[in-house]
């Protein structure tokens, strides 16, 4: 079931959930042979390289994210009760000059 990993996250994608959450459609190799969407398959170590490359530039990318203030990467390894964070970054919106500053640039960004 496709939405099996949602509940592992307390989504049940019938109630309201308080967040976004992506779904990637990373194939082993042997499911990338019978695709008929894509060809491109992932190892463990790939996807992994993947995730710390997107969390070394997060910040910078929710920028032009209209409405995401805080990103979370976590992993799931087999045999851990439950994923860790392997990486945390949060837009502070704290100080409304900042955030009004932040959110007049996603304004900006989305017109051009």
């Amino acid at each position: 079931d496709q939405w099996t990993p949602f509940a592992a996250f307390g989504c049940d994608v019938r109630s309201e959930f308080p967040g976004t959450m992506f779904r990637f459609p990373l194939r082993t190799e042997a499911q990338a042979l019978t695709s008929r969407l894509s060809k491109a398959h992932y190892t463990a170590q790939s996807v992994r390289q993947l995730l710390i490359a997107f969390a070394n530039e997060k910040t910078l990318d929710m920028l032009y994210l209209k409405n995401v203030e805080c990103v979370e990467v976590l992993e799931w390894r087999v045999g851990e009760d439950a994923p860790r964070v392997m990486a945390t970054s949060t837009l502070r919106l704290g100080d409304e000059v900042a955030a009004s500053e932040i959110r007049r640039h996603r304004r900006a960004c989305s017109r051009a």
